[in-house]
């Protein structure tokens, strides 16, 4: 009787330390891992706030009329450009009965 409930203790004892082993490893894997992810997350938020500034400094409006006048040549919209409503609808109604009228 005392040899089977000291083998069984054994065998308990032996099962315990093998999952304790397995289950040590786990959590030192899950560790290491959470530092990976914790340092990818302090460089994408770095790279964001490069962006960030970089956005900034690329939609400075001193800036975009600069690189207007370099390469555009942009002028503001005069007010004879602009137009009502009705006048827009009737305007592409014409446009809508000229393109199906002329396609036949």
């Amino acid at each position: 009787m005392k040899k089977s409930t000291t083998l069984s203790l054994s065998i308990v004892a032996s099962v315990m330390a093998v999952t304790l082993f397995h289950v040590k490893y786990q959590v030192l894997n899950l560790e290491k891992e959470r530092l990976t992810i914790n340092r990818k997350m302090v460089s994408n938020k770095e790279a964001i706030h490069v962006l960030n500034a970089e956005w900034a400094h690329l939609n400075n409006p001193q800036k975009l009329t600069q690189l207007n006048a370099k390469h555009l040549k942009l002028k503001p919209p005069r007010h004879a450009q602009f137009m009502s409503s009705k006048t827009t609808g009737k305007k592409l109604g014409q446009h809508i009965n000229y393109t199906i009228n002329h396609r036949r």
